[in-house]
């Protein structure tokens, strides 16, 4: 979900496998919903995890990675995922922590 706003991810399953780098959604803007999806066998991690919050770009541009603000995550199921849950991954020097 890396634009537009307010989307909804819900009643899906991720099943890796425990493919390398397998993972399952990245959030960045605002007022998503991820709601009762099943996650499995994701080895990934950081921007790969099964759930990754990103930081954002300060500046927002339409390029970049728009700030996180005001989601819901919630009643999701994790089976040996490497990294369940992934809070404020980015990698740009001018970055905004996810609200």
């Amino acid at each position: 979900m890396r634009h537009g706003n307010r989307n909804r991810v819900g009643a899906n399953w991720f099943l890796g496998g425990r493919k390398s780098g397998a993972g399952g959604v990245r959030i960045l803007g605002e007022e998503h919903r991820v709601l009762n999806n099943y996650f499995q066998d994701l080895p990934g991690d950081e921007l790969r995890g099964a759930i990754c919050v990103m930081e954002g770009d300060k500046n927002n541009n339409l390029s970049g990675y728009a700030p996180v603000k005001g989601g819901l995550i919630a009643f999701n199921t994790m089976v040996d995922c490497k990294e369940p849950l992934s809070l404020g991954i980015g990698y740009r020097k001018i970055s905004v922590p996810p609200k």
